[in-house]
């Protein structure tokens, strides 16, 4: 049996510096592990940037016509960066919120055993002035308690600042994403014919024949390929130009150009002699 003497207040120093010190230490922990939890959640953010990059690094959308297909590329593209994007989001959510709860819980629980701590510490204390010693345990005790609350406040505002940090890195992992999603989308020529064309007035079979048609760039990066001709007589026989050799000067975003072919048109199609009209058809090339 320990006996306290009148005015003899060191047990209760001692007990309450004890509780100071470990509310001090658990606080501590806490603001760390809201930190922790900030940084993963950072970190995975970073992380989905970082595989739609790769992503759209390998993407190749062999596509220069405006149309539907150009449209479901990129749309299916679209899709692939969203669903990184929010998938990375959602967990990464998840894991911080199941985090913060997980904090705050550990911490009400570190409290409550100190607390159980402070009671076990009197028990089977005899007390010479009880009076005296319970009024000076209770003064501590209300400043244990503001120490609480201030430690309740800080981790409390610790947690609105992550909460505003992790919405800050998913608006920036957004805004990224869709920013190098518009880029990846303008940033590619997308050419169409401007309607212009420009024929020799009689075919010559046989020999070279100069064809002109005009191409317009409304796409974000030049373009550099060539004309292809597919001929068509009256009779449904065809003679394909692939002009190859024939590489176009590049043609810039926003501009157009006229596109001079020449091609040898042949006399004869499979041993058939070539009819006296033919349909012509464009066919764009672009070099990757």
């Amino acid at each position: 049996m320990v006996t306290v003497a009148k005015d003899d207040y060191s047990l209760i120093y001692s007990v309450v510096e004890a509780f100071v010190a470990e509310l001090v230490e658990t606080t501590a922990d806490v603001i760390n592990e809201v930190d922790d939890a900030v940084s993963a959640y950072v970190s995975k953010t970073n992380a989905a940037k970082a595989s739609v990059d790769s992503l759209l690094a390998r993407r190749t959308i062999n596509r220069v016509l405006p149309g539907q297909k150009l449209t479901d590329a990129l749309k299916y593209t679209q899709d692939d960066v969203n669903e990184i994007i929010d998938d990375a989001i959602a967990e990464t959510a998840f894991e911080f919120n199941v985090k913060i709860e997980n904090v705050g819980t550990d911490f009400n629980k570190s409290i409550n055993q100190s607390y159980d701590k402070i009671n076990s510490s009197f028990r089977g204390v005899l007390l010479e002035d009880p009076d005296g010693f319970n009024a000076k345990l209770e003064t501590e005790l209300d400043t244990v308690s503001t120490k609480v609350d201030d430690a309740s406040t800080e981790i409390s505002t610790k947690i609105t600042e992550s909460v505003e940090s992790i919405t800050e890195a998913k608006n920036d992992a957004i805004n990224y994403v869709n920013q190098v999603y518009d880029t990846f989308v303008t940033n590619r020529p997308i050419i169409r014919l401007t309607g212009e064309v420009y024929l020799p007035a009689t075919i010559i079979l046989g020999q070279n024949n100069q064809f002109s048609v005009g191409l317009e760039n409304i796409g974000g990066a030049k373009w550099r390929g060539w004309i292809g001709l597919r001929l068509v007589d009256e009779y449904g026989k065809k003679f394909f130009y692939n002009g190859r050799s024939s590489i176009i000067n590049p043609i810039h975003p926003q501009t157009s150009s006229i596109v001079e072919i020449n091609v040898p048109v042949p006399s004869e199609i499979d041993g058939y002699n070539v009819g006296s009209s033919v349909s012509l058809y464009a066919i764009i090339n672009t070099m990757f």
